[in-house]
């Protein structure tokens, strides 16, 4: 009985100690269970955190790894397309021509453009200029058709820019009027040149230094210039050339070139060719000049608009100035 009695309260003293034991583990339960749900996640200062993050990141298979989160920038604003200043805005640089301001020149200018038919954005360029300049086509090229279309397109004069032969033999063309073709050679390619170009009013020589320098062979191509009806003028390559001189015997309205505007492609020493030949014009009264269709002769006269037409010079067709 006594080791009964004994045995109970023996139980009794740890019967609290057990109940406080349960409360313990139940606490921890607890606790697991509300950090597993993430109400009890330590906040880790910055740093500290994107230490922790790299690691993990480090550690994951490549295949695993999140990328990299990308700021997204604000949508940038839309603004209207600037409008292209016009031709004639006071804002164009006028370069060399501004030497020009401030004076009043008189006489008439005429400006042949040569080589049309080889690149055709600078025959568009030129021709949307307001300056009453001649067109030169020259024969057989995939574009002289096109280009001879822009041109009396645009209400200009088209010409037929005819190679000849050069001194130095080697034309740039394959097919020109050349010293020692026969009468009937050189009038059969000059026809079929001519024809080529439908609506044209006359002619110039394309190179020809030796041709133009040949009686014989230059009166057989303006036989067939003037039987057309067509004007002729001198491109002038070469100081010896009597075509002018025949043309005029044939009874062809004629002319001669007096300058060559861009023998340099340079833009600016194209404005100051520009701005010497409104000097010319305006000490010798009347003047025929020739560029060419080339991308930075057409951009030296866009720029010059402003400065020529307040210039007082005169710019007019090629037919005005011929005899």
């Amino acid at each position: 009985m006594k080791k009964r009695a004994t045995r109970r309260s023996q139980r009794g003293k740890r019967g609290p100690f057990r109940w406080l034991l349960g409360l313990a583990v139940c606490a921890v339960l607890v606790g697991m269970v509300y950090a597993a749900t993430g109400r009890g996640t330590e906040t880790v200062p910055g740093s500290a955190a994107k230490t922790i993050t790299d690691t993990v990141k480090k550690n994951l298979h490549p295949s695993e790894k999140t990328p990299e989160t990308k700021t997204e920038k604000p949508p940038a604003k839309k603004t209207e397309p600037q409008q292209k200043a016009s031709p004639s805005s006071a804002t164009r640089e006028e370069g060399p021509l501004a030497a020009l301001s401030g004076q009043k020149y008189h006489g008439k200018l005429a400006v042949i453009i040569d080589d049309c038919g080889y690149a055709l954005d600078p025959v568009r360029t030129l021709t949307s200029l307001p300056f009453p300049f001649s067109y030169a086509v020259i024969p057989f090229k995939p574009n002289s058709s096109e280009a001879l279309s822009i041109i009396k397109g645009s209400g200009h004069i088209a010409m037929l820019h005819l190679p000849m032969e050069p001194v130095s033999g080697g034309s740039s063309e394959t097919r020109a009027v050349r010293v020692g073709m026969t009468a009937e050679q050189i009038q059969n390619y000059t026809r079929e040149a001519i024809d080529s170009l439908p609506g044209i009013q006359g002619v110039n020589n394309h190179q020809g230094s030796k041709a133009t320098s040949d009686g014989p062979t230059i009166r057989a191509a303006l036989k067939v210039i003037g039987g057309d009806g067509l004007f002729f003028v001198d491109s002038r390559t070469i100081s010896t050339s009597v075509a002018e001189k025949i043309a005029r015997q044939e009874g062809i309205l004629t002319g001669h070139n007096s300058m060559f505007l861009d023998n340099s492609s340079d833009i600016a020493a194209i404005q100051e060719r520009i701005a010497e030949a409104i000097k010319d014009a305006d000490r010798y009264g009347a003047m025929i000049v020739i560029c060419h269709a080339r991308p930075n002769t057409a951009e030296a006269w866009r720029r010059s608009e402003a400065a020529v037409k307040t210039s007082g010079i005169t710019l007019v067709p090629v037919t005005d100035l011929l005899q």
